[in-house]
């Protein structure tokens, strides 16, 4: 699927992540954001066998309109870090107290919303 957008919506998280009492995230804050795309995201992708099947990046591109992978920090998840599509994009969702958790989760279990 060509021209992916990643967005790592960060005014939207700086906010979100302002409400933690330690303040320590501001060191790591791009970095971070890389590596829920760069060490999840993409590993994610590879290992759940998108990079190989046609089949799956079709019906990734059917379900992404927008193309978009998007972080997104908030109130609550249902595990450290969640994987949800809505609107043509997909979200790596994490909440402030799980900030920088198991950066290699983000995109687990894509496969299961095609």
């Amino acid at each position: 699927m060509p021209d992916v957008v990643l967005d790592p919506n960060f005014e939207a998280n700086y906010a979100a992540l302002s409400v933690k009492p330690d303040q320590t995230w501001h060191k790591n804050f791009g970095t971070v954001h890389l590596a829920y795309f760069k060490n999840g995201l993409r590993a994610q992708l590879t290992s759940q066998g998108f990079k190989g099947d046609e089949m799956l990046q079709e019906g990734l591109a059917e379900l992404l309109p927008s193309k978009t992978f998007k972080i997104r920090v908030v109130p609550k998840t249902k595990s450290t870090i969640e994987t949800v599509l809505e609107d043509g994009v997909v979200y790596i969702q994490i909440t402030p107290d799980h900030w920088w958790y198991n950066a290699s989760d983000a995109g687990k279990g894509l496969v299961q919303l095609l």
